[in-house]
């Protein structure tokens, strides 16, 4: 037990030696500084555990970092652009900007979602990307009403308006 948490966590703890990928052929295991100390081990499963590790590794790699920062700075954007589509409606730039920053946000969100727990390892290769192309198709038809409905309708702009307004009267019309 205590050896497998050394080496899941060899790279941080910088006081032990660390234990160098290359197992060697005869049972001993080869440190950093060269020298085995007489430590003899079976090397079977840790082969099959540095093996499971650099699998389950490739499947869950990504780099999110950058699809963080992409979200971070769309929700910024954002920020003016939903106002100015309400305050001024008809206006076709704004009801596509909004169209496309909307459907953008989604995506993102239900990718994750996609990627977070449709995972290859829980439910095999085939179903995450059946999940992922659902989150892209989904995407596709959300864009593209949206792009029909601001060019061949009223646009969303005025389509807020009108939601907000349904339950007021301009006038009072007396009895």
């Amino acid at each position: 037990m205590a050896l497998s948490l050394v080496l899941r966590n060899g790279s941080k703890l910088n006081a032990l030696p660390r234990v160098s990928q290359n197992i060697l052929a005869n049972g001993k295991l080869s440190f950093s500084n060269g020298s085995s100390n007489g430590f003899i081990m079976n090397t079977n499963l840790l082969r099959s555990h540095l093996i499971t590790q650099k699998v389950v590794k490739r499947t869950m790699s990504g780099d999110h970092a950058k699809t963080w920062k992409l979200e971070k700075i769309l929700t910024i954007i954002m920020f003016p652009i939903i106002p100015a589509t309400f305050s001024n409606p008809g206006t076709e730039i704004l009801d596509n900007l909004f169209a496309i920053l909307v459907t953008t946000h989604a995506h993102f969100g239900l990718e994750a979602i996609a990627r977070d727990y449709v995972r290859p390892i829980l439910v095999g290769p085939i179903l995450p990307k059946i999940a992922v192309g659902l989150v892209y198709a989904l995407t596709s038809v959300t864009l593209g009403s949206l792009l029909y409905f601001n060019h061949h309708n009223i646009g969303i702009g005025a389509a807020g308006r009108k939601i907000w307004s349904i339950g007021k009267t301009e006038k009072e019309i007396p009895c």
